[in-house]
């Protein structure tokens, strides 16, 4: 087992909170895990090591540069994610709004 920590980053703003579920599909074994988000910018988690496809979708409130506030859906995705160090996995990935 080991930690894998997930933050979702956009492009010129800020995420302050997401809602979502996110499947970790491990392509060694097959297996899926599926969780929920309901906090900040992402979780932390202990899974098996290994190598993930990670999808993740739901509903993020971001500030933009001028400073206003928005709230929108969105997805995010990344193939070929190593899990493999016993501790101190990081995974960023970038949404894509809807």
């Amino acid at each position: 087992m080991t930690t894998l920590q997930l933050q979702v980053v956009g492009q010129d703003m800020i995420v302050e909170q997401i809602i979502a579920s996110a499947d970790l599909s491990n392509l060694n074994t097959s297996e899926v895990t599926s969780i929920s988000i309901t906090s900040g910018d992402g979780t932390k988690l202990s899974t098996l090591r290994g190598i993930y496809r990670i999808t993740m979708q739901g509903t993020v409130t971001y500030r933009l540069s001028d400073g206003s506030q928005q709230t929108r859906r969105f997805r995010a995705a990344q193939d070929l994610v190593d899990v493999s160090r016993k501790q101190g996995n990081q995974v960023r990935l970038t949404l894509h709004l809807l």
